[in-house]
Formats: structure tokens, C-alpha cells, sequence
């Protein structure tokens, strides 16, 4: 199913990003990092798409939108 099978809980993705575990929850809430349940309906994330948010946030950072 996954190329690299590597799966994240909130907090593992929220360490890596530098944010707090409600953020994370928020990304799956609004659609921007796709989560997938387990049976009892734990959120888990995976690697390809942690790096993707990761990879857009800094780049963000990096170069801030101009100011109007």
C-alpha cells in the first residue's frame, strides 16, 4: 500500500514539525495532512505526507509572501 510503510502519531509528527499536537490534528481536521484511523480510531500519518507538510512549512519560513 506504501512505498515506505513508516507511520506517525500526532505527537511523533508534531516534534518533527515543531508544533504542538493541535496543530497536527488541525492539518488532518482542514484536509492539509491526510491521516489514516486504526480500529480504535487513532490518527496516524504517513512519512511521505509528514515530509511534504514539513517541506511546505519551510519554505514558507524561508520565503514569507510579500507584504501587500
Amino acid at each position: 500500500m506504501f512505498k515506505d510503510a513508516t507511520l506517525y502519531t500526532p505527537q511523533d509528527v508534531a516534534r518533527l514539525a515543531d508544533v504542538g499536537a493541535a496543530t497536527v490534528r488541525h492539518w488532518e481536521r482542514t484536509g492539509k495532512l491526510p491521516a489514516i484511523r486504526t480500529a480504535s480510531g487513532m490518527r496516524l500519518f504517513a512519512r511521505a505526507d509528514v515530509d511534504r507538510v514539513i517541506a511546505e512549512r519551510r519554505s514558507k519560513h524561508v520565503n514569507p509572501p510579500e507584504a501587500a
